[in-house]
């Protein structure tokens, strides 16, 4: 049954027409594009009809009505019920809001249905307001929230910047993100874990659940916090040191952390942090971004690392040819290059088209000059995993999963410390876990320096008295 409703909601929800390959042609037969668009919407609807609604009493606002909802397909997955994840997706406001229109709604339009609680971290900004102005709004100290029927929760932040790279961008928002989350009661009672991710990367809800359900199943996540990427554990202490960073060598973490898995325990520790915007203290102390920044508070709070599976980083951003039926996420999915609305080269009768606020062209269908093997969007990556999707496979000995020494008959993630913290100085003087205290390169023994490489390619303007600093050391 849970398959059959996955395979149908697939063919169903995806706004483009997935009955069969799309056409290649720039033209557009609107007459039938209509009608499969109501068939299966007639579909969509006699499937939900099947569907049991759970209780809604704790959960949040926009949820709390009698109507069936895409997620509660996979409401429940061997024994893990999907209100208990949160998937958190980065994203900007930057660049007149092409992240909006070119990733996150059709991200919504597809994938992000099938999860429960979604939240889109951005940054507080007029024109995001006017997009969302048809969901309910609830103003923070910091923050206002906008929550969508159907679609997900998005936080915009006015503490923070819209830059795509470095502390005041990504790393403020990740404190911003997770004090929500805390703030969040109803939520952050029942959460048991949590991805944070770029707003171009694509999930399959159903192998996401799957693999969730078997870290649930294996007990590991009750007795340790767990922070997961694309590496796999190596049990040597993990990479030595900080990227650009020269000295400071007992900072241990394993690779970039995006996406990246956290379990509840791991989530409570690391919001000690976030209330006093240590994620932005660290970022700016080693001169990072998040996807670094986060291995050095990994260190500091002794997270456990595990492996994410099935993850295809695709750092190329290539199209339809990097995916693989047995994937489970993949990174670098988006609307880029000839499907932006480009002058001369839309259409007229396509150019004032428009389902968003900002933009043009329709986002629910390819655009006049979309070419899937080169750029592949979040429709196209819908249309080939319910196409071609296989399960991943998460037997011992299979994508960070092993045999469980004392119970050979289960099978749990393999688990690698990342220690060394408790034998510095900085840890015999604070308590992390009870009140932040950030760790910067004076903290490190020897201290730690930025790289004379990296000093080079700071910017003239803002790292001026820095960069000179470092190359005259």
């Amino acid at each position: 049954m849970l398959r059959l409703g996955i395979a149908v909601f697939f063919l169903a929800l995806c706004a483009r027409s997935i009955t069969g390959n799309r056409t290649e042609s720039l033209e557009f037969d609107e007459l039938k594009w209509e009608k499969r668009l109501q068939y299966h919407e007639a579909l969509y609807r006699r499937k939900l009809q099947e569907v049991t609604v759970p209780p809604t009493n704790d959960f949040r606002k926009h949820h709390n009505t009698s109507h069936p909802k895409p997620w509660q397909i996979l409401g429940e997955v061997n024994g893990l019920k999907n209100e208990d994840v949160a998937i958190l997706v980065l994203s900007t406001g930057k660049d007149d809001e092409t992240y909006l229109r070119d990733r996150i709604i059709p991200s919504a339009r597809t994938w992000m249905r099938f999860f429960a609680n979604v939240f889109v971290i951005e940054e507080d900004n007029f024109k995001q307001r006017t997009v969302l102005r048809h969901c309910h709004m609830e103003n923070f100290p910091h923050f206002t929230t906008f929550s969508c029927h159907n679609e997900p929760t998005y936080v915009l932040t006015r503490k923070c910047t819209n830059e795509y790279y470095g502390a005041n961008g990504p790393c403020c928002k990740m404190d911003e993100i997770v004090n929500y989350l805390t703030e969040n009661t109803a939520l952050w009672s029942h959460l048991k874990y949590v991805f944070h991710c770029d707003d171009d990367t694509f999930f399959r809800p159903d192998q996401v659940m799957k693999w969730l359900s078997i870290i649930e199943k294996s007990g590991v996540s009750d007795k340790l916090p767990l922070v997961g990427n694309v590496e796999s554990s190596r049990h040597d202490l993990g990479n030595p040191g900080v990227w650009h960073i020269e000295e400071c060598k007992e900072i241990h973490t394993l690779g970039w952390y995006q996406p990246m898995f956290l379990n509840k325990r791991a989530l409570d520790l690391i919001a000690v942090a976030a209330k006093d915007y240590g994620h932005q203290d660290e970022c700016k102390h080693f001169q990072v971004t998040l996807d670094v920044g986060f291995g050095v508070i990994a260190w500091l709070y002794g997270l456990h690392h595990i492996r994410i599976p099935a993850t295809e980083i695709n750092p190329s951003h290539l199209g339809q040819k990097i995916f693989n039926p047995h994937q489970m996420i993949v990174h670098g999915i988006r609307h880029i290059g000839e499907d932006d609305c480009n002058g001369e080269k839309w259409p007229d009768e396509l150019k004032y088209d428009q389902l968003a606020a900002t933009g043009c062209g329709r986002l629910d269908k390819p655009g006049p000059f979309h070419d899937k093997d080169h750029d592949a969007d979040m429709y196209d990556a819908w249309i080939y995993f319910a196409t071609h999707g296989l399960d991943v496979q998460m037997n011992a000995g299979e994508n960070g999963m092993i045999q469980d020494p004392n119970n050979v008959t289960n099978i749990v993630p393999d688990t690698q410390i990342l220690s060394g913290y408790s034998k510095t100085s900085h840890a015999s003087k604070y308590d992390i876990t009870k009140k932040w205290h950030e760790f910067a390169l004076n903290d490190c023994s020897p201290k730690g320096y930025i790289s004379k490489r990296r000093a080079r390619k700071l910017s003239d303007d803002v790292h001026h008295n820095l960069r000179e600093n470092i190359l005259n050391k």
